[in-house]
């Protein structure tokens, strides 16, 4: 299930990702300013949020529940184990998730034991 935390936290990293001046308010009087002002904001978040709502919500909706996954945890994992468990998933055979699993194996290679 994606909390509402974790939602916003989403939407709130995809505005960043389309406009990188996204947390920064714009100065009206200069017409060169960089920023965005508050009604601009909530108009870009609105829109990021139906994108996540019909488009990311559903693929993560379909993540095998028997994988522990960073984005149904709220917790960061390395790169290796995010490879290797999508390539495990059911029904993903051959390339390229034969590439992705050997990447995480090499990754793995790298990380200190625990």
């Amino acid at each position: 299930m994606i909390t509402k935390e974790l939602r916003d936290r989403m939407v709130h990293e995809m505005c960043l990702t389309w406009r990188h001046d996204f947390g920064l308010d714009r100065d009206e009087a200069s017409p060169l300013s960089s920023g965005m002002t508050e009604a601009e904001r909530e108009g870009l978040r609105l829109s990021m949020r139906q994108i996540f709502d019909h488009h990311v919500a559903p693929l993560i909706g379909r993540i095998n529940p028997s994988v522990p996954h960073p984005l149904m945890h709220g917790r960061p994992y390395p790169a290796s184990t995010v490879l290797s468990d999508l390539a495990g998933q059911e029904g993903c055979d051959g390339d390229p998730y034969d590439t992705m699993q050997a990447v995480a194996d090499e990754l793995r290679k790298g990380l200190p034991r625990s």
